[in-house]
């Protein structure tokens, strides 16, 4: 899938942090052209949202390599301590939690910290990795490693909740999306176009097909009423009674990259090719507000050489 493939390839070119380099007034990223110019700080590759109690709406891009905040129209790096970024969440204390897609590792920064803890190492590099806070416990997505973990709060005793080819969980089980709906949790497999539903521990477990399959957005929030929302392509959609129906489209030609619901609002991430914005909605759909616009990028390849997104 192209959101896996992305997040390996920056692992893949992380000798150490993925970091900007400015040039006038712009930056370069690795694996692009030198001849492409993106006005600093600006959003390239969005992951996961995550709103905290302390700091505000942040959005993770690994493809920079920072955590970025969201505020006032505007972006600026919250943490740029980390290779490749993937999933966030905060706990109620505002404690941040962190997946690194290029170290395989899973990060805690305290809050007012400056420096990270390290939970927990030997994670799957280039994996999804989304995360959530749910029933007291650290839930982890592993996409690469085709498995859904749980820890403590401070990465000690690892709990398999799902994996693939066993209980009932299709082999190439490929979690894309993670989100709580209820007392229950919902994972999505980006292979299968299936999303399991199972309670704490996950001792009973329950299988919905999804919006798309083969899509790379796929990630999965709570609606309105305890239901369940799926971004796939530039629509989220909200399964109610058994039944999908369309909830929202994105603005122009862009995908809906990523969802986060909290507080009777909706997030998400509205992508392509290097054109991004945040999104602020009702549960319904009602009511967008743009939080967050990308500049316009000023492109100076030559037309032989068209700019890779």
């Amino acid at each position: 899938m192209l959101r896996r493939a992305i997040v390996m390839l920056a692992a893949l070119v992380m000798g150490a942090s993925v970091t900007l380099t400015a040039t006038a007034g712009a930056a370069t990223y690795p694996g692009r052209s030198s001849s492409t110019l993106i006005p600093l700080p600006h959003l390239d590759y969005a992951y996961q949202l995550g709103l905290s109690s302390h700091g505000g709406l942040h959005v993770t891009d690994p493809r920079s390599g920072n955590v970025y905040k969201v505020s006032n129209g505007t972006i600026s790096v919250g943490r740029d301590h980390y290779g490749c970024p993937i999933g966030i969440a905060y706990d109620a204390s505002g404690n941040e939690f962190v997946t690194d897609g290029c170290t395989g590792r899973l990060y805690e920064f305290a809050a007012g910290a400056s420096t990270a803890t390290v939970l927990v190492r030997h994670l799957s590099q280039g994996g999804s990795n989304s995360i959530l806070i749910k029933w007291g416990r650290i839930i982890l997505a592993n996409e690469t490693a085709h498995t859904v973990l749980s820890f403590n709060m401070d990465g000690t005793n690892p709990t398999t909740l799902l994996a693939g080819g066993s209980g009932g969980v299709a082999p190439g089980f490929s979690p894309t999306g993670i989100a709580s709906v209820g007392n229950r949790i919902a994972v999505n497999d980006g292979q299968s176009n299936t999303i399991y539903l199972c309670d704490e521990g996950c001792a009973t477990m329950k299988t919905i097909t999804g919006v798309a399959a083969s899509n790379d957005a796929q990630t999965l929030a709570t609606g309105a009423g305890g239901s369940l929302l799926e971004a796939a392509g530039r629509n989220v959609w909200q399964r109610v009674g058994g039944t999908w129906t369309k909830l929202l489209r994105a603005p122009g030609n862009l995908d809906v990259a990523t969802i986060f619901t909290t507080g009777g609002s909706l997030y998400y991430v509205a992508e392509s090719c290097g054109r991004s914005k945040i999104i602020m909605t009702n549960l319904d759909g009602s009511g967008s507000t743009i939080l967050y616009k990308s500049p316009t990028l000023i492109p100076v390849d030559a037309p032989s050489q068209p700019r890779v997104c």
